[in-house]
């Protein structure tokens, strides 16, 4: 008689779990390589036709885990340099206006330590703390709200138009700036509109704030960034320099090249390489240095309420209308639901059919373009570092697209 065949439940539902994971981590690596090698693709296609030293992508997906490519040299090539080193992730980039969501947090981290709130005006701050600006800046501006500096609907004029402060940045790119020296020359300006009246991107507004945040904490602004959020949140990749790069920061950098049509129009010759350019004059307005892979670590904690109160990230993602369509009047507040294009504090909120609500910004210095998105539905963060300045780097944001729609 045959011997009755037993089957082991046990051993055998322990095979198929580890074959069921071996199937599972196969098609997860496969997945992986496809995306790696679709991402490294288009970053290759993208440097090569818009004729970019280095260009650097980063995906932050919803598991925290972080797809970078590179593709390029941290240098251009040339008869002194026949042969650049090849860019790296690790590789530094300006990331410019990228700066102000930082300077935000940390005027909300103040209003959330009962230190201010945004709806005060400079003449609040100033009779709680002691006038921090000059007396004809004050006289002018004094009843701005801080909440207008963030949304850029206080109507005082971006330093960056003023014709003369651009030259001398020309003339003279290594020098040490203070705000007030900066704020001087927008003040020579007209507003643009009464405050609240109107939107106009000012970067004014985050020179006035760096200022505040000093007064009110008595701390430099670079201590406060550092221990608020560089430090405490382990960005150690990311350096707010106001001044001469220290040599371990330009050993990392990616040589920045700005060209005429790129956006930035200083009287330099165009090619010219501006890493070594102090970055003092763009302050908390514009003067972090990070890598791809940083700014999406720095998205997902925005984004996720890990970095603010409640109270004070919904204020971060409240919105006005830019007036980019006829959707909306500029500097009008925005609904949650609204489809028009709006500025937040230090945010750009966009709306797509296929993605619907993303948040994005671009920071650009001479030489450098960057961007960031943050896919809301889908919990993906994206960011690109570019290094240099030309009429087709400066449509950063669009390109950053199109890679969203590889993943």
């Amino acid at each position: 008689m045959k011997k009755p065949t037993f089957i082991n439940f046990k051993i055998l539902g322990y095979k198929l779990f580890i074959s069921m994971m071996f199937l599972f981590y196969f098609d997860c690596s496969y997945a992986r390589s496809t995306i790696n090698t679709t991402l490294q693709q288009f970053i290759d296609n993208y440097r090569i036709n818009n004729h970019l030293p280095a260009a650097v992508l980063s995906v932050n997906f919803p598991n925290n885990k972080t797809i970078t490519v590179v593709s390029g040299t941290v240098q251009n090539e040339s008869f002194i340099n026949p042969n650049p080193k090849l860019v790296t992730p690790d590789n530094l980039f300006q990331i410019g206006s990228i700066t102000k969501s930082f300077t935000a947090v940390i005027i909300l981290q103040l209003e959330s330590e009962g230190r201010l709130s945004i709806n005060n005006t400079l003449a609040d701050i100033a009779q709680q703390y002691g006038q921090f600006l000059p007396k004809n800046e004050y006289d002018a501006w004094k009843n701005i709200s801080i909440k207008q500096l963030l949304n850029m609907t206080s109507g005082i004029f971006d330093v960056t138009e003023d014709t003369d402060f651009i030259n001398i940045l020309a003339k003279t790119p290594k020098r040490n700036w203070m705000p007030q020296e900066i704020i001087a020359y927008a003040y020579k300006h007209k507003p643009y509109f009464s405050p609240g009246l109107g939107w106009h991107y000012s970067n004014t507004n985050y020179n006035i704030l760096e200022l505040l945040i000093q007064t009110i904490t008595k701390h430099s602004f670079e201590d406060e960034i550092n221990q608020r959020i560089l430090k405490k949140y382990s960005l150690n990749h990311t350096y707010y320099l106001p001044y001469q790069y220290p040599t371990n920061i330009i050993n990392r950098m990616a040589h920045g090249y700005a060209y005429i049509d790129g956006g930035f129009s200083p009287p330099i010759l165009s090619g010219s390489d501006m890493t070594y350019a102090n970055m003092s004059a763009a302050g908390a307005s514009g003067a972090l240095v990070s890598n791809s892979k940083d700014v999406t670590r720095w998205v997902r904690l925005l984004f996720t309420g890990k970095i603010l109160p409640t109270f004070q990230y919904n204020e971060l993602l409240s919105v006005v209308c830019q007036g980019t369509d006829n959707t909306c009047r500029p500097g009008e507040p925005l609904s949650q639901n609204s489809h028009s294009e709006g500025y937040s504090l230090g945010l750009v909120r966009l709306y797509d059919p296929q993605w619907g609500i993303i948040w994005a910004y671009v920071g650009g210095t001479p030489g450098y373009y960057s961007a960031f998105m943050w896919l809301q539905e889908k919990n993906i963060a994206l960011a690109m570092t570019v290094s240099a300045t030309t009429m087709e780097s400066k449509k950063i944001l669009r390109s950053l697209a199109q890679a969203a729609k590889l993943i």
